[in-house]
């Protein structure tokens, strides 16, 4: 009797804190069993299960974000801006097991449920202003989903509560639940100009200075379709250029453009030492196939494995493209680019030999 005696205070208490905007997807979001939310998987499964439609799992995720997880003051400090690799699965990972965290956890927990239900959604990060300062001590995390082919934005570790004298104070609110760009900009700005949503978006000096100039115009939609279909280090190197094009590398921001210049130089040099690293592999893939079907086919034809041969090495030759002397000797990407090229010959000269078909 206790047991539920509890649940039911519980149940009532964030049934209070959400008050009167409770609907269908809010209801749903409060009493989904921890058993399912630990795990990013069944907790989409779940929402796309009972909610059917996007906007409705958006907001239920939301909603559960906003009253399941409390914001951790001990972790603000250790936090890294950005993810080399955007690894943000292990900030799923640990938020959803632990139900705490800080933005960067809010907004990955927010942006994986959203991917695994085939919603359109992106972590973007800023920096804040509040009671008209800039706090220029942490960046910022927040979302954009694309709903009914429509981008929202969204910050769920806003929503959730606020920060006062070193002390969090969970404070649910939709204020920050697909609120107006015209609005956020007041308060959030994203280093990449883009995110904010707006057609003339503002310049890092104007937020600064609470000057809501009229800049040069952009269509956001387009240039986010554009963005989304470059490649990663293609969209980090973008992002980057149009963040200095809008101002972030003024004195008073040198922080965060030297931590985004940072986090692309590390970027990058993972990106190359990958993509080569990922050339050698499917040559040696390619090699293994070759010596297998030496040893096993030596008086057959098969020109299925020669083909499966071929495969991986332009598949070598396409990282090796990716690659760059900014990371990795230019003698060795020769050497290897030289053995793709040898080996690529000798099997094309072995399947003109085949007998065809």
């Amino acid at each position: 009797m206790k047991r539920i005696f509890l649940f039911l205070i519980l149940i009532s208490f964030n049934l209070f804190v959400i008050g009167q905007d409770l609907n269908k997807s809010d209801s749903l979001a409060i009493i989904i069993p921890d058993s399912i939310t630990n795990n990013a998987y069944s907790f989409a499964k779940y929402l796309k299960n009972n909610l059917k439609t996007d906007d409705k799992i958006v907001r239920a995720l939301y909603v559960w974000l906003g009253t399941n997880i409390t914001y951790d003051l001990d972790q603000l400090d250790s936090i890294e801006m950005l993810v080399v690799k955007n690894n943000y699965e292990g900030f799923t990972a640990y938020t959803l097991k632990n139900k705490k965290g800080v933005c960067t956890n809010y907004a990955s927990v927010f942006n994986t449920i959203c991917k695994l239900n085939g919603i359109k959604s992106y972590i973007v990060t800023g920096y804040t202003k509040q009671f008209g300062e800039i706090d220029l001590k942490i960046s910022h995390a927040w979302n954009v989903a694309k709903i009914e082919n429509k981008w929202y934005l969204f910050d769920p570790t806003w929503g959730a509560g606020f920060i006062r004298f070193e002390r969090f104070h969970k404070k649910f609110t939709f204020n920050y639940y697909k609120i107006n760009p015209d609005t956020l900009i007041k308060s959030h700005i994203p280093f990449d100009p883009i995110w904010q949503l707006k057609d003339y978006p503002l310049s890092h000096k104007d937020f600064l200075t609470n000057s809501f100039n009229q800049n040069t115009q952009i269509d956001f939609n387009d240039s986010i379709e554009k963005y989304l279909s470059l490649s990663e280090i293609n969209k980090i190197k973008t992002a980057f250029e149009r963040s200095k094009q809008y101002g972030l590398d003024q004195p008073l921001l040198n922080k965060y453009y030297n931590r985004n210049k940072d986090y692309y130089k590390k970027y990058t040099q993972w990106y190359y030492i990958e993509q080569y690293n990922l050339a050698v592999n499917e040559l040696n893939e390619a090699i293994s196939i070759y010596n297998k079907y030496i040893k096993n086919n030596r008086n057959k034809s098969q020109n299925s494995k020669i083909n499966e041969i071929i495969l991986k090495i332009n598949i070598s030759k396409e990282f090796l493209r990716n690659t760059s002397s900014e990371a990795i000797d230019q003698l060795k990407i020769d050497k290897l680019n030289t053995n793709i090229l040898n080996f690529e010959k000798f099997i094309l000269s072995l399947k003109s030999k085949q007998p065809k078909k």
